[in-house]
């Protein structure tokens, strides 16, 4: 079988033997300015593609965001307005662009290699805030000459042209990328060097990792709970955490994770130290995790805590990114983050804004419609202590016209209390209760809470861990 050798025509082999010079200039200074001649091609080229590759990017934004914009506007004033709002979108998008631009081309480059070499492709680029400025004084002109002109059809031709002239410049960008990518692989270097046919990859087996304990909490409850005292007890009974009538709040800390390596997770905030904890802990590459850290994000955002939520969702996005991207997932998704592979961290990064201000939205809503449910059931309680009010300062229980046996016996039974017992029977506020029940003993807590339950007034759910005890009920 005959060996092709082809391939080895693309080594770009530095010989002393290729060089020849002048017997007045030292050989080795002469290889050395080859070498630092080579090196300086390959680097501007690649600097050059990189800048075609931002200014494609940035042209193809400038487009959308002009034809996207409607002309179509009755208010001149608001449309200039609005136009003048976009200008200054893209002129800033243009800054940001060059400053990019600027940074690249003068990080790590060898100052001896002087400043770059002119382009002329480069140099042709579309400076959008002389495009802007053009077109203003052009309108000035304009509407001096023609005093009658459509303000609206003329601006919409002025954009399309621009639109027109953004397209001609993407098919020269487009060819010059195709031509110095040719240029850039005619030679074989480190850069782009294949060495497919002798690597080897062994991909190392998990150990089996025990399964993640789930968080328990007291009662298998899906959430929390927080034991709330609504009684003192007398000067000679036991301290305050002893023998408690309780209600249940639930508590505003919880979490939505369950599992703590996952929830130490949601809180790391760099690509590099992600990576090396997924490494540790590979379980955490899981559907459920990822939907409990975005839950997590939910809770965070609701709870104030806005930092703390954003970076949750971009957790919870590497994950997704992590499975989605097949068996070797992981390792590809942090080589592009961490690596500076610029395009995959622009798309992940915007992922990561849209997810958290759709949460943003949606937690302001929820909060608008809470803020709105709680106005209109204080004012339902206000209404109802109104018509439960009597001249003589106590109240009556609200019953029907017909009412049921078990109404009036709650009518009955209410009538036996104080006034500010009643009004807290009737409000429900769990904090006015606490406050009439820390003024009272045992004795007398016990049997209140004794009437309200045997008259229907207030329902208990027992205790299972002590039954027996009226004192450890909680309210349900």
């Amino acid at each position: 079988m005959p060996v092709d050798y082809s391939k080895w025509d693309k080594l770009e082999i530095s010989d002393d033997e290729d060089i020849e010079c002048h017997p007045n200039i030292d050989k080795a200074s002469m290889i050395r300015w080859h070498q630092a001649a080579i090196h300086r091609q390959r680097r501007e080229r690649k600097d050059k593609i990189s800048t075609l590759e931002l200014e494609t990017t940035l042209n193809d934004s400038v487009a959308k965001i002009l034809k996207e914009f409607s002309t179509d506007q009755d208010n001149v004033v608001e449309l200039i307005k609005s136009f003048m709002g976009i200008c200054s979108q893209i002129d800033d998008m243009d800054r940001e662009m060059i400053k990019k631009v600027a940074i690249m081309w003068n990080s790590d480059r060898d100052p001896r290699w002087g400043p770059p070499e002119p382009d002329e492709v480069l140099n042709s680029k579309i400076k959008y805030g002389e495009s802007i400025k053009q077109l203003t004084e052009k309108l000035k002109k304009y509407k001096e000459e023609n005093p009658d002109f459509s303000f609206n059809t003329w601006l919409r031709k002025e954009l399309d042209e621009l639109v027109d002239r953004i397209s001609k410049r993407q098919v020269i960008i487009k060819k010059e990328i195709e031509k110095e990518r040719e240029e850039q692989n005619k030679k074989i270097t480190s850069e782009n060097m294949y060495t497919g046919g002798f690597d080897k990859t062994i991909i190392n087996k998990p150990k089996p990792t025990p399964k993640p304990e789930e968080k328990k909490t007291e009662k298998s409850h899906k959430k929390e709970k927080v034991i709330e005292t609504i009684h003192t007890p007398s000067a000679n009974a036991k301290s305050k955490d002893d023998d408690k009538v309780v209600i249940e709040k639930e508590d505003d800390d919880e979490s939505y994770i369950t599992y703590g390596p996952a929830k130490q997770f949601s809180r790391i905030d760099s690509f590099e130290k992600s990576y090396k904890f997924i490494g540790e802990h590979p379980e955490i590459v899981d559907q459920k995790y990822q939907d409990e850290i975005l839950s997590e994000a939910f809770h965070a955002q609701m709870e104030g805590k806005p930092k703390y939520a954003r970076l949750c969702v971009q957790q919870s996005l590497v994950i997704q990114y992590c499975k989605s991207l097949g068996g070797d997932g992981i390792s590809l998704f942090f080589k592009r983050m961490i690596t500076g592979f610029e395009k995959a961290q622009k798309m992940f990064m915007e992922d990561v804004d849209n997810t958290y201000n759709h949460i943003v939205n949606r937690v302001k809503i929820l909060k608008e419609k809470r803020e709105a449910e709680e106005a209109e059931e204080k004012k339902q309680i206000e209404a109802r202590l109104k018509l439960a009010e009597q001249p003589d300062g106590t109240y009556i229980w609200p019953m029907d016209d017909n009412p049921s046996e078990e109404e009036k016996k709650k009518a009955e039974t209410f009538a036996t209390f104080t006034p500010d017992i009643q009004k807290a029977l009737l409000t429900m506020d769990p904090d006015d209760i606490n406050a009439i029940l820390a003024k009272m003993t045992k004795e007398e807590g016990q049997e209140l809470i004794r009437k309200c339950s045997e008259s229907g007034l207030i329902q208990f759910v027992e205790d299972d861990e002590d039954e027996g005890d009226l004192a450890d009920n909680e309210l349900d």
